[in-house]
C-alpha cells in the first residue's frame, strides 16, 4: 500500500510540475516575453538546391 501511495505521489508531483511550467510559459507568452516559432513554407516539394542546376 505504501508503494502505491509513493507511485501516486511521484506521478502527482510530475504532472503538477508540468502544469506549473506550462502556466509560466503561457504567462511569459501572454506578456510578450517569449514568442512562438512559426515556420511558413509555400513549397509543396521542398528541395535542397545545390550549385548545379538542370
Amino acid at each position: 500500500m505504501h508503494a502505491m501511495r509513493r507511485v501516486a505521489m511521484v506521478g502527482l508531483r510530475a504532472f503538477a510540475t508540468i502544469g506549473v511550467a506550462g502556466g509560466r510559459v503561457w504567462g511569459l507568452a501572454a506578456f510578450g516575453f517569449i514568442n512562438s516559432l512559426v515556420v511558413i513554407s509555400g513549397l509543396t516539394k521542398p528541395e535542397i538546391t545545390t550549385g548545379y542546376q538542370t
